[in-house]
């Protein structure tokens, strides 16, 4: 990230909420105190079972694993990091903190291949004793929920598809005006704002705040994963590795299944 910046270079991340104009708005009322102070949030990425692919007879364990990343941990990093990231992003950006640790738990019921889990619950504790709740779940059959909610001492920002921001008593204190104001699809204003970003002259830099947000994404993994609260110093430090050394196709002895 600083590299890039010394080179005047844009870097452009994926963290496609934050290209949305109507999380900018919800984030500058924020900002603005018309909740007041920032007391905690929740974070969620809860739906139904994601693909999967069976292991064929001619494919090796590499050919595999590369076929079905997404189930892989290795590749993919977990569902929590490949799709709940963009929940936790959202208030990485909004809250301005990283948490000091975690603690969570998780599980794998019904997934049918790869070694990750289905569900994650994970709490972050934050200086001011301040707190985040991220959940992440992939199973069929249950509610789901892709939103983040932002709560401050005089409300709360409701943040998703139809953003709002309303006092403990449910009064509207602003609202997106989503009619005069149509948001872009933000798949496609990512790319819109680094081509613009260059040809303005305007440098775009996403890459240390989204290292950040994927190093909270992985501090609750690693929490779940392992049931103890772990800091945020632990896993900074740690050499923790998942994945072969060296990346040929053919056996990987040390991949196992569930």
């Amino acid at each position: 990230a600083k590299v890039a910046t010394s080179k005047g270079l844009t870097v452009i991340t994926g963290n496609q909420r934050r290209h949305r104009r109507d999380y900018w708005e919800a984030y500058i009322q924020v900002k603005n105190g018309l909740i007041g102070d920032v007391i905690s949030a929740t974070a969620h990425w809860n739906q139904g079972a994601w693909w999967n692919k069976r292991k064929r007879p001619e494919w090796s364990d590499m050919e595999y694993c590369i076929r079905n990343w997404f189930n892989i941990k290795w590749l993919s990093g977990d569902h929590i990091l490949d799709q709940a990231i963009h929940n936790i992003d959202v208030v990485t950006w909004f809250m301005g903190q990283r948490p000091i640790k975690a603690v969570g738990f998780g599980g794998r019921a019904r997934r049918l291949t790869g070694d990750i889990f289905d569900f994650f619950s994970v709490d972050y504790y934050y200086g001011q004793n301040k707190r985040m709740l991220a959940t992440a779940r992939q199973i069929d059959g249950c509610d789901g929920n892709i939103s983040e909610q932002v709560y401050g001492s005089k409300g709360v920002a409701l943040l998703g598809d139809n953003i709002s921001l309303v006092d403990y008593d449910g009064n509207e204190l602003w609202k997106y005006d989503y009619a005069a104001k149509p948001v872009k699809n933000p798949y496609d204003q990512e790319h819109v704002h680094l081509v613009e970003s260059i040809r303005l002259d305007k440098k775009i830099n996403q890459a240390e705040d989204l290292a950040y947000s994927t190093q909270v994404a992985i501090l609750g993994r690693e929490a779940a994963y392992t049931g103890k609260a772990i800091s945020w110093d632990e896993i900074m430090g740690s050499s923790l590795r998942y994945g072969p050394e060296t990346y040929a196709l053919g056996p990987l002895p040390d991949y196992k299944e569930g």
